[in-house]
């Protein structure tokens, strides 16, 4: 079962000879009548596949979900050190989202548009955003709540790796670039701090 959705089951019981009956059944709902709200899910698939910039923020993908402005980058990392993005949802400010880790609000106490933690991708299981409707639970969110699912954990040992490669090969050529003349080197330095990678 997804993070934040409300499974309703209808038993029904009745006396009868000793018989069994095995019934699978598909079908899908055609109307949800237990919650109003408006969701989208983006799974640990799409985290894995779909391409990030370099700081490898799942906010990136909130830009998916229908209501929801470019993230942007926001604040130094001295003041931003998870490097959380701003986002506005439907219409209202950026500081109208709540951002939640396992049901935990993460907000910023300083900077209550930003989250105060950014967990890694690699670690996400779910994020479920909520965008409309909320229940009373989800509070302090007026434009969208966001949960993060963290993976359950096991006893072995997992582990991912990552190479960026981005070079002047990897960009278009500038329009106004002279025929003769060719593309400027271009490197980016991987130990450069994530917001001026980001934003080359």
């Amino acid at each position: 079962m997804a993070a934040n959705q409300t499974v309703r089951v209808d038993v029904e019981l009745s006396v009868g000879a000793v018989t069994e009956s095995v019934k699978v059944s598909a079908a899908v709902a055609v109307l949800k009548t237990d919650t109003t709200d408006v969701r989208a899910e983006i799974t640990a698939t799409d985290l894995a596949n779909v391409p990030v910039p370099f700081t490898r923020n799942y906010q990136n993908l909130l830009l998916t979900v229908p209501g929801m402005t470019p993230p942007v980058n926001a604040h130094s990392v001295p003041a931003n050190p998870s490097r959380s993005l701003q986002v506005n949802a439907n219409g209202t400010n950026s500081q109208s989202e709540n951002f939640r880790v396992d049901g935990a609000t993460t907000g910023h106490p300083w900077l209550p548009h930003i989250a105060g933690y950014v967990p890694s991708m690699d670690a996400i299981e779910t994020v479920n955003i909520v965008s409309n409707s909320f229940d009373a639970e989800r509070g302090y969110a007026g434009g969208a709540a966001v949960n993060v699912q963290i993976k359950s954990g096991t006893n072995d040992i997992h582990g991912t790796a990552h190479e960026y490669h981005f070079n002047q090969h990897l960009k278009a050529r500038p329009y106004f670039l002279p025929a003769s003349q060719g593309k400027e080197k271009r490197v980016v330095n991987p130990a450069a701090s994530p917001s001026s990678a980001f934003l080359c």
